[in-house]
């Protein structure tokens, strides 16, 4: 069973100096090199700039299992980060999770593969890359580790990465380097208790053919923003009502709607809460 390791420093995940064998960022590359805001990537940092940043046919990517309604603060998710190019016969990364609203790395690593992976520390970011272990690899390899999700309130998070595919022929020539990002939103949703303005709230009936109705008890004014998003995400329906204190009822006429899953999405300006509707 692997070791696990927890860090308690922010985390960055970010883009990979890899050499060779015979250079020394074979066993991970310095700090600040993984393509997001602020940092260098190993092609402008001048030591794999044979080509220019993703102009070769490899194929680079980061998944995790954050769901798309978003992270939810302190909740720990896998994250992998895959490489791709035919020919190469040596990889390497580093990366980093950034938030807008806090410039530097966020949320916490757990090292999950302390074989073929490590951090490293700078300016109070941690960088997640490979090891020299991790390096070796012919065509394609994966990496992975899990991330605990920052506070409430740090808003979107990016993963950014960079990567190198080496030829492993001794020297820093004929490397490509790629770069990628995806960013995550924090999920906002809070249960009733979280919400000041509403007392409570029935949504009926449920499952529903056509006629689905709300009624709120709302404890003081406020502005209520609602929509309804189908499976896919997309809204289909929004509005907005100011609210004074007591009983508020609203209908909607869900028949032109395909069957499925609806959620109904309720937001004021402390919180917003989400309720699944079946539409028959």
């Amino acid at each position: 069973m692997p070791l696990r390791i927890h860090l308690t420093a922010p985390l960055v995940v970010g883009a990979l100096v890899l050499a060779t064998q015979a250079i020394s960022y074979s066993s991970g590359p310095p700090p600040g090199n993984a393509g997001a805001p602020g940092n260098n990537t190993c092609a402008t940092a001048g030591c794999h700039n044979s080509f220019a940043v993703n102009s070769g046919d490899g194929v680079v990517g980061i998944t995790t299992n954050i769901p798309e309604s978003g992270f939810v603060p302190g909740e720990t998710y896998t994250v992998t980060l895959k490489a791709l190019d035919a020919g190469m016969s040596a990889f390497g990364f580093q990366a980093l999770a950034y938030a807008a609203s806090k410039p530097g790395g966020v949320g916490q690593v757990v090292l999950t593969d302390t074989d073929r992976t490590r951090t490293i520390g700078s300016g109070g970011n941690t960088y997640v890359e490979q090891n020299s272990a991790g390096s070796n690899a012919t065509d394609s390899t994966t990496w992975s580790f899990d991330w605990v999700a920052p506070d409430k309130g740090t808003g979107d998070v990016s993963f950014y990465a960079a990567f190198v595919a080496a030829n492993n022929n001794g020297n820093r020539q004929g490397d490509y380097v790629y770069t990628t990002n995806s960013l995550f939103p924090e999920n906002l949703t809070a249960s009733l208790s979280e919400i000041p303005e509403i007392a409570a709230a029935s949504v009926y009936p449920n499952p529903v053919a056509d006629v689905v109705s709300v009624s709120l008890l709302i404890n003081q004014p406020t502005e209520l923003h609602w929509k309804w998003i189908n499976i896919q995400g997309s809204v289909v329906s929004s509005g907005m009502r100011d609210l004074k204190p007591g009983e508020f009822f609203r209908s909607w006429d869900l028949s032109d709607l395909p069957a499925g899953l609806y959620v109904l999405e309720l937001a004021t300006n402390r919180g917003r809460w989400q309720q699944k509707v079946v539409k028959r």
